[in-house]
């Protein structure tokens, strides 16, 4: 059952056509981690791998530099794509993924150390807008904008990131691990798309959580990208139900048409599931 949100309110007279928020299996994540930490317990990046690392620090450096254009960052990411090129050339899959989930580790303890200096209302707003940060969080600054750039507040902005009750940031419910995700998948958007990164840098688990993610919660994503996702998850698991996602993603998009089209097949399918009844209902009154 796909389960109703609720603004304040307990009855089913008010409707959000939103997605339930779930989170991931914990001992799954759990695993997930153990994992990594096992394929890079020893691990130095080599001279194969050192040449992609130092070029994603120019790219971060770049994406936080405002005098830096356009061009200027398409280059930086170019470079890392050629050094990408040739370590999977000569090193294969294993050593690039092993250089990225180390440097992923070192992004993790970058963020725990920035957050947890940016208490004050100027240091977040600092943080949020991309402008120069005050001297109580410059040095964990430094250090983290070579490992993540812009990212925090793209992660804010998407979501993983919130106002803590003391004022400052702290991670989403579940924000490890879709922080850790939306770290790879970076990465794989950079990555020379002719090697399939997202099949090798991300396991089957975080591919699936990536599609819930991009259909469910995510902000920025476009219709395209969420109707393909759904075709995935319906793929992977044919219980799925997809024509009620298609139905809530339409909906979102204000393309109530479409989207009370795919509530009356839902409703068909699961004609029990009042949620999905109140859903068409919503539809039907947004044309």
């Amino acid at each position: 059952m796909l389960p109703l949100l609720l603004a304040g309110c307990k009855s089913l007279e008010t409707v959000e056509v939103e997605f339930p928020v779930r989170q991931p299996d914990p001992n799954q994540v759990a695993r997930v981690l153990d994992d990594e930490k096992r394929e890079v317990s020893g691990y130095e990046p080599g001279q194969l791998e050192k040449p992609v690392l130092e070029a994603y620090a120019v790219f971060n450096r770049s994406m936080t530099d405002k005098e830096r254009s356009r061009v200027d960052q398409e280059k930086d990411i170019q470079r890392i794509r050629i050094a990408a090129k040739m370590c999977l050339e000569q090193g294969g899959q294993t050593q690039l993924r092993k250089a990225i989930i180390w440097a992923l580790a070192g992004f993790e303890h970058s963020l725990s150390k920035l957050l947890a200096a940016a208490q004050s209302q100027k240091a977040v707003a600092a943080l949020l807008s991309g402008s120069k940060p005050p001297e109580e969080i410059a040095k964990e600054y430094e250090e983290f904008i070579e490992l993540g750039g812009d990212f925090i507040s793209n992660a804010y902005n998407a979501g993983l990131l919130l106002p803590s009750e003391k004022g400052g940031i702290q991670l989403a419910e579940g924000g490890q691990f879709f922080i850790r995700l939306a770290f790879k998948v970076r990465w794989a958007m950079i990555l020379p798309e002719a090697t399939h990164p997202l099949s090798w840098l991300l396991s089957s688990f975080e591919r699936r959580w990536y599609d819930i993610w991009t259909v469910e919660r995510s902000r920025t994503a476009s219709l395209s990208r969420k109707l393909k996702a759904i075709n995935r998850l319906k793929k992977r698991n044919p219980a799925y139900r997809d024509h009620a996602s298609r139905g809530i993603v339409y909906y979102q998009h204000r393309d109530f048409k479409r989207s009370l089209q795919f509530f009356e097949l839902a409703a068909k399918e699961h004609p029990e599931d009042r949620h999905i009844q109140k859903f068409t209902e919503a539809a039907k009154r947004r044309l």
